[in-house]
């Protein structure tokens, strides 16, 4: 398998070394809040990850400010439950869907949005329904790098988490063919809201969709070593059965190498159980995939971003990406910067650019 890039070298140190490395309970405690971890501060605690003495501070901020408010969990279950009632087929991802599912409790998994992937041929049916729960699509032109997802936010004056409306999994052009909608389907888990319920992936599908988006990382953005820690909830909950069948379905997919590589982070960060024999028959499978290439490009966002380029089909396909990517339509610009749609439209294609650039070139976290 492919090296691994600086940022899995870095995960690889234990999670309290990490932490050591900040002088300060004061800087340990907005680092943990950065990546995520600050929510679940006694589970790593239990798994002594953690001090006693930061635990207890990390307690006593919590009871100040909650990581996940109650109105967010309202309306997501105000969402969910629309949804539910209407018979739509669409299943909730990530953040959400490990939220009330593999934590102790689902206000400790920090999150801003509510993820769902919709059947394609239930597409139309699941936007009347946000549409009458009041919500909007942010764009009404859609432009930039090519994705198969809308975002929908509140209208007027409400709050509440903006929904990522997914009808692919993935938007990395190795990535994105990988499952359909109705093999996650037939294998969905019915997740506790309280007293509703609603429909997720199954444990081994939200941990690859967890291992695919962790590289499916185009422009550099940090990512919060939280994501490891759901990756290994969802591992660790598992039957070995589970597991098991989650390796075959890696290999299967062309993502072995993926799974991998997160297990190995998870396994140096956290303690994760993983067997050499897991470990070792997803490396081999690793041999033979496309898919692994991201592994040694993880961390270089630049090279990341063009081979994606290049991994689209033919040079139709490629162009076709950087010119939808650096040359949206007019009326997207606009709309992407309302303060400034005054100005030329050349100057805000010369902005654009410049984003790009900057999304593709910048800084990630420690």
């Amino acid at each position: 398998m492919a090296g691994s890039a600086m940022s899995t070298e870095r995960a690889a140190l234990r999670l309290n070394d990490r932490l050591a490395a900040h002088d300060s309970p004061a800087a340990q405690l907005q680092w943990l809040k950065r990546h995520r971890l600050l929510g679940p501060i006694e589970l790593l605690h239990q798994r002594g990850l953690v001090s006693d003495d930061l635990d207890r501070l990390a307690l006593t901020v919590l009871d100040q400010t909650l990581v996940v408010g109650r109105q967010q969990l309202d309306e997501e279950a105000r969402v969910l439950q629309r949804l539910s009632e209407a018979q739509v087929r669409v299943l909730v991802l990530k953040g959400v869907r490990v939220a009330y599912s593999v934590y102790p409790h689902p206000d400790q998994r920090w999150r801003s949005d509510l993820d769902l992937l919709a059947d394609p041929s239930s597409l139309e049916d699941v936007r009347a329904q946000l549409s009458e729960l009041g919500y909007q699509r942010r764009w009404a032109v859609p432009g930039g790098t090519p994705t198969e997802q809308e975002v929908w936010s509140r209208t007027g004056n409400c709050e509440g988490p903006e929904i990522d409306l997914h009808w692919r999994l993935r938007n990395h052009p190795l990535l994105r063919d990988r499952f359909d909608f109705q093999e996650q389907w037939e294998q969905r888990q019915s997740i506790a809201m309280g007293n509703a319920q609603f429909q997720g992936q199954s444990d081994p599908h939200a941990l690859l969709s967890a291992v695919m988006h962790w590289f499916d990382n185009l422009y550099g953005k940090p990512r919060p070593l939280g994501w490891l820690l759901d990756m290994d909830l969802l591992w660790q909950g598992m039957s070995e059965s589970d597991q098991r069948f989650t390796i075959e379905l890696a290999i299967e997919k062309g993502i072995a190498g993926l799974l991998a590589a997160n297990l190995i982070q998870c396994q140096g960060l956290l303690g994760t159980a993983v067997d050499r024999r897991s470990l070792a028959d997803l490396q081999q499978a690793a041999a033979h995939e496309k898919s692994a290439r991201l592994i040694e490009l993880d961390g270089k966002a630049a090279r990341q971003y063009w081979h994606a380029v290049r991994s689209e089909s033919g040079v139709r396909g490629a162009v076709q990406r950087l010119w939808a990517g650096l040359f949206p339509p007019a009326d997207y610009l606009r709309s992407r910067y309302p303060d400034q749609a005054h100005r030329a439209l050349p100057r805000l294609y010369v902005k654009r650019i410049l984003d790009r650039l900057q999304s593709v070139y910048g800084r990630r976290y420690d």
